[in-house]
């Protein structure tokens, strides 16, 4: 019996070995194919003031900030927002990663913003929360918390929601990040150029500007900003990458509108600091 026993636990060793050499494969492949899709930011700003893509109710304003979103290459496949009630998501992620709750950024409604779990129907992909940003959120900071030695990793192990594929301990890059002040009636964009761990940037964004509640966006050459009348930042991949070089395609991008050919609005601030 003993030896049945056995033979039954080397089966299911084997067949949970089986099974994560299929996840990693699954891993590298869907990285490969995101790779591919998208566009760097400058193509991205474009398109956008052409009228080829973006929101159509904005033709009479102009873009004045065009930042990367979340990018599902940066934590494969699990990046998502909210528009409208609707989370949104490529459409491969939605049939092989699918998931009814998640950790977000809550941008509207007001009265609800911050760090929350979204409950998701998988039939519809409908919420309650009107805009938001989630999927793999990378929290950084909750409540004025420093709560970046929390963030998950699946390295070498199965890709899983709110679980990044690089290690958070060690991992430094050039990063980008969004999240809100005290009185959550400012969102703040953040992105750092030079090599910085995700500890580090939660205490600049806590301790030097205020922030109470933010996540990661994107990591290496997926950090690119573009303000209007200001030098773009486009990163450069961190040491080491598997996809080096900068201007990556990016499949997820943040724009801030306002009236066209009028200055920037009062409460639209850039502060450059080194």
């Amino acid at each position: 019996m003993k030896d049945e026993s056995t033979i039954r636990e080397n089966v299911k060793d084997e067949s949970t070995i089986r099974e994560n050499v299929k996840d990693e494969s699954r891993i590298r492949e869907n990285a490969k194919l995101l790779r591919k899709e998208g566009f760097p930011l400058n193509k991205w700003l474009e398109m956008i003031e052409r009228g080829d893509v973006g929101d159509k109710s904005k033709k009479k304003e102009d873009v004045v900030f065009i930042s990367n979103g979340i990018q599902t290459n940066f934590i494969n496949g699990w990046g998502s927002f909210v528009r409208d009630n609707e989370v949104v998501r490529q459409a491969y992620a939605v049939r092989n990663l699918p998931f009814s709750s998640c950790t977000a950024l809550v941008i509207e409604p007001k009265h609800s913003r911050g760090i929350r779990t979204l409950c998701v129907d998988t039939k519809t992909n409908k919420c309650k929360i009107e805009k938001a940003i989630c999927g793999c959120v990378c929290v950084l900071v909750k409540d004025g918390v420093d709560v970046s030695h929390k963030i998950e990793t699946s390295l070498g192990g199965s890709s899983r929601v709110n679980a990044v594929l690089w290690d958070p301990r060690t991992t430094r890059a050039a990063f980008s990040a969004v999240g809100f002040t005290k009185s959550r009636n400012e969102i703040v964009f953040v992105a750092v150029e030079d090599s910085i761990s995700v500890t580090e940037l939660a205490k600049w964004m806590r301790n030097r500007i205020g922030i109470v509640d933010a996540v990661l966006c994107g990591g290496s050459a997926d950090v690119q900003q573009i303000v209007r009348d200001h030098k773009p930042i486009f990163a450069s991949s961190r040491s080491g990458s598997t996809n080096p070089g900068s201007r990556r395609n990016l499949n997820c991008v943040f724009v801030v509108y306002a009236a066209k050919d009028e200055p920037l609005p009062k409460n639209f601030c850039i502060e450059e600091v080194c």
